[in-house]
């Protein structure tokens, strides 16, 4: 099953796919599938703003989609 992490940032790309390298999931970034949309952090929180990453992300690609913000 694949999973996009809503982040174009390679390194936490490169870590996220360490931890599921051994699992069913292929993770791939939004790097990898050329995404290159800059989703706009507008919530008061990490929270919400990993969810409005995530919610665009799904919106376009209609598969699973993790996100964080950790600032």
């Amino acid at each position: 099953m694949k999973i996009i992490f809503a982040t174009q940032n390679k390194g936490k790309a490169k870590e996220v796919k360490a931890i599921f390298c051994k699992t069913p999931y292929e993770i791939v970034s939004l790097y990898d599938i050329g995404n290159k949309i800059e989703v706009e952090e507008t919530g008061s929180t990490f929270h919400e703003n990993a969810f409005l990453k995530a919610k665009t992300i799904y919106d376009l690609y209609k598969v699973p989609v993790v996100a964080d913000d950790s600032g």
